[in-house]
């Protein structure tokens, strides 16, 4: 997996990897839902914050989103456990 950095990216770019990301994940908001520029909105300000960053898995060729770097952390340990089986 390979963390990607949102700022080299062209705004069109991250346009798009947002929409793929939010188009193909199933997300809950509790009571109320958010409509698509909401959720974009959401993510979009979670990665200028650090709240947020994109990976990219080569295995699956899918981005995603973790809330952290802790999650990072664990989708790479997840990674490293299969290889070394």
């Amino acid at each position: 997996m390979i963390e990607i950095d949102y700022h080299l990216l062209s705004e069109l770019a991250i346009e798009n990897l947002i929409m793929a990301i939010l188009t193909r994940e199933a997300t809950d908001y509790g009571e109320e839902e958010m409509g698509f520029a909401q959720e974009k909105q959401q993510l979009l300000t979670r990665l200028e914050l650090g709240d947020a960053v994109i990976i990219y898995s080569a295995e699956t060729r899918l981005l995603h989103h973790c809330s952290s770097r802790r999650e990072v952390k664990m989708a790479l340990s997840r990674k490293s456990d299969r290889l070394s089986s």
